[in-house]
């Protein structure tokens, strides 16, 4: 899923590409997301955490890459996603780590 405000910027990698209807798009992009559907969710609604979790029902992985905490305070962590689907691997990736590691608390959250 991506920012519909903020949209991954691989979209716009060289080289451009024409499609038979006149569309251009990124090489780049298209080579590595074939046969992918976007999506946006609105975590913060009620209704973008319903959606989240009837498609973590039959999902085999989820990838996130909020801030450590973020899914959980939204509430759509790992619990309640488990619960949806125990067999779930859910991945949270952070550019800092998670509870430990040489840099833990060098970055502040927001807020």
């Amino acid at each position: 899923m991506e920012n519909p405000k903020d949209p991954g910027y691989a979209r716009d990698f060289p080289p451009a590409l024409e499609s038979a209807s006149g569309e251009k798009f990124s090489a780049f992009f298209a080579q590595f997301n074939r046969g992918k559907f976007g999506l946006t969710l609105d975590l913060s609604t009620p209704e973008g955490k319903t959606a989240l979790r009837k498609l973590a029902r039959s999902a085999d992985v989820l990838v996130e890459n909020f801030r450590p905490g973020t899914m959980g305070k939204l509430g759509v962590g790992y619990e309640v996603l488990r619960q949806e689907n125990p067999r779930l691997v859910y991945t949270a990736i952070s550019g800092y780590g998670q509870t430990s590691g040489p840099v833990i608390g060098a970055v502040k959250p927001r807020g």
